[in-house]
């Protein structure tokens, strides 16, 4: 196997919390989600301000290159006023030639500098292309009217008004009206372009507020879906299961059978250690359930042996009888077996009382329930205290002759215990024995076989006690051995 598959596994366990109790389950949970909205604002806060930086740097270019071409145009209607002023004026009061020629060419060459300089020049990257055309067209348009000034300042004469008004009519220097009514549509438009750049702006900024808000619903909603996913995988769906384990705890009443209700406790404490999955905590609460059922099923056993046992001759009682004696009498109907009852008296027990005292006596009693119990050898033949001095034998698929020699030997076994008992007629205990024999017991019951046994024992006792007196009941022939 891959070293890190254990890992793997370790990670997974810990991520959802196998390994965790609740509270830490929570803490991982909130932090995980915090984790995850930080991030996500983060990342959106840095599209926000990549996008909008753009946006800005192209709106404030747009804004510095509508102040220049302000600038621009105001020059150039200063050169237009030189013209104009140099036209309208009368001769007589007609400045030089020469530095008008000059002052033309001085204004020129500072509105070239301008269109030189890095900060007005102007890129189609930035702005429209309808933009920088006419920026470019006015730039070559004002370096030709220089250029054509220039010329007329290197002629070797004096200028005259007519050379001047020649230079003014040429076409570079006319074409300047043109120039200067472009660059202020060109303002225009780069001021449109900057209302549409804050447009773009503000609507990026609300794009982004609303992807934000988006990002943080949708985490909160992922979180509260992996926290309801979480809690019923480490919390609902064990204790769900504890719960149902919990509701199939058997409930004994007194006519019910212990031993059933133990091996259900048994089966429910093992499933809860085999159960797996939950928080730590649920992991201790199945522990401790299976403890504490574990618990009950031995307190269970004891109580369903002290219940089940006399205690004085450690054989079954009479409850014991009336669920163990009545599923062997079920088993003998449902398999049509034989089965033979046998009741059992102590002769004279209360005059053996008075003689030798009720100490005595139990000790008596307690002997005749071991030899009976030592009779013995399979596993569904059982012995019980029906009652005072009385005992009853169930004795399971025996045949006829066989269930006679057994109880020729129980009179035996206990006269050979050899138990003194002074002023009866045999000097020691003994017993009397009343038995019922069925072959196939079909409808009989077994209370009614009792009844015909504890009839069997008034005869014995009738006859002279220290006997056994026999009802045999095979299908339709019924008959009597004493």
């Amino acid at each position: 196997m891959n070293v890190s598959e254990p890992l793997r596994r370790s990670w997974l366990k810990r991520l959802t919390g196998l390994n965790s109790s609740a509270g830490r389950l929570v803490l991982y949970i909130q932090l995980g989600t915090v984790f995850v909205i930080l991030f996500s604002t983060f990342l959106i806060e840095s599209f926000s301000w990549t996008s909008s930086q753009r946006l800005k740097q192209q709106l404030n270019s747009a804004l510095v290159q509508e102040d220049q071409f302000v600038r621009l145009a105001a020059l150039l209607g200063e050169v237009n006023q030189i013209k104009e002023d140099f036209l309208l004026a009368p001769r007589v009061s007609t400045s030089a030639p020469r530095s008008l020629v000059v002052d033309l060419e001085e204004k020129l060459t500072f509105l070239n500098s301008i269109f030189v300089d890095d900060s007005v020049r102007l890129t189609q990257d930035e702005f429209p292309l309808l933009i920088t055309k006419e920026f470019d067209s006015a730039h070559l348009r004002i370096l030709r009217a220089e250029r054509v000034v220039s010329s007329y300042l290197l002629l070797n004469r004096e200028l005259s008004r007519d050379d001047v008004l020649q230079l003014l009519r040429s076409y570079p220097l006319t074409d300047l009206r043109m120039v200067r009514s472009n660059l202020v549509a060109s303002h225009k438009d780069l001021n449109e372009l900057a209302l549409s750049l804050e447009v773009q702006l503000e609507e990026l900024d609300l794009f982004y507020e609303q992807m934000l808000l988006a990002a943080l619903v949708i985490v909160s909603l992922a979180a509260i879906g992996l926290s309801f996913i979480v809690y019923q995988k480490t919390i609902v769906k064990p204790l769900e299961a504890i719960s149902s384990f919990a509701s199939a705890i058997p409930i004994v009443d007194k006519n019910a059978d212990t031993s059933q209700a133990i091996i259900g406790l048994e089966d429910i404490s093992r499933k809860l250690q085999d159960s797996t999955g939950g928080v730590r905590e649920i992991a201790m609460l199945r522990l401790m359930i299976s403890g504490i059922l574990e618990r009950l099923s031995f307190s269970f056993r004891t109580l369903n042996d002290l219940s089940m046992t006399d205690q004085l001759c450690q054989i079954g009682n009479r409850r014991s009888l009336d669920t163990y004696g009545l599923r062997t009498w079920k088993q003998a109907q449902r398999t049509s077996s034989s089965i033979g009852i046998v009741m059992v008296d102590v002769d004279h027990f209360k005059r053996f009382n008075d003689v030798y005292g009720h100490r005595k006596g139990d000790e008596v009693l307690v002997s005749i329930a071991q030899c009976l119990s030592g009779l013995l050898l399979r596993p569904l033949d059982e012995c019980f205290r029906y009652g005072g001095e009385e005992f009853l034998i169930i004795l399971f698929d025996m045949s006829g002759e066989n269930f006679k020699g057994y109880c020729s030997r129980l009179l035996a076994s206990v006269r050979g215990l050899s138990i003194e008992h002074n002023g009866v007629s045999f000097e020691a205990v003994t017993v009397s024995c009343g038995a019922c024999y069925v072959n196939n017991p079909g409808g009989l019951t077994m209370d009614d076989a009792i009844h015909l046994a504890d009839q069997e024992l008034y005869r014995s006792k009738s006859r002279g006690r220290n006997q056994a007196s026999i009802f045999t009941c095979d299908a339709n022939n019924i008959s009597y051995e004493i």
